[in-house]
């Protein structure tokens, strides 16, 4: 689940798994939050939180497909970002 909304990161989610992925955020109780099923080869941009997890699933079989090699992805503040917080 999201902890807290402190950092913010620019995310893009590139789908090269020939499915059609949904993209998924757990919210602050852990529930899932669809935001977008990205077609093959193609991309989506969201601005979300460094304790924001997302995941993503095969939208016709509802399997879990990986995010960088992993089930959960943890957006990251790239190093070059560090140390802008919001408000």
């Amino acid at each position: 689940k999201s902890l807290n909304s402190r950092n913010k990161v620019l995310v893009r989610f590139i789908n090269i798994s020939g499915r059609h992925a949904k993209m998924i955020w757990l919210n602050f109780r852990g529930e899932k939050v669809v935001y977008k099923v990205i077609p093959p080869r193609h991309r989506f941009d969201i601005n979300t939180f460094e304790t924001h997890p997302w995941i993503a699933v095969d939208s016709s079989r509802n399997e879990r497909l990986l995010i960088n090699f992993a089930k959960v992805y943890l957006p990251k503040i790239p190093s070059n970002q560090q140390g802008q917080q919001l408000p």
